[in-house]
């Protein structure tokens, strides 16, 4: 099964990061994933520059072209409603 995984990987080293590290390793070995990675350039919170919104952007465009080509997405959620 092809699956588009999307989820902050490490690095930065956190909570979320490993969790999601953890769960993609425990799958890759059985279905072919396609990583779009939510992780933060910086721990900065929030949308507060223009580098975050470009990351933002870039995620959202990288999605939209990928998603008709899998069978199913996983998309984690995020710890923040600003990711």
């Amino acid at each position: 099964m092809k699956v588009l995984y999307i989820a902050p990987l490490p690095p930065p080293i956190n909570g979320h990061s490993l969790v999601s590290k953890e769960f993609y390793d425990s799958i890759v070995s059985e279905h072919n994933v396609e990583v779009i990675n939510l992780r933060k350039q910086s721990l900065k919170e929030g949308v507060d520059s223009i580098q975050r919104i470009v990351e933002i952007l870039k995620v959202l465009v990288r999605t939209f072209f990928k998603k008709s080509k899998t069978d199913a997405v996983y998309f984690t959620i995020s710890e923040s409603f600003t990711g």
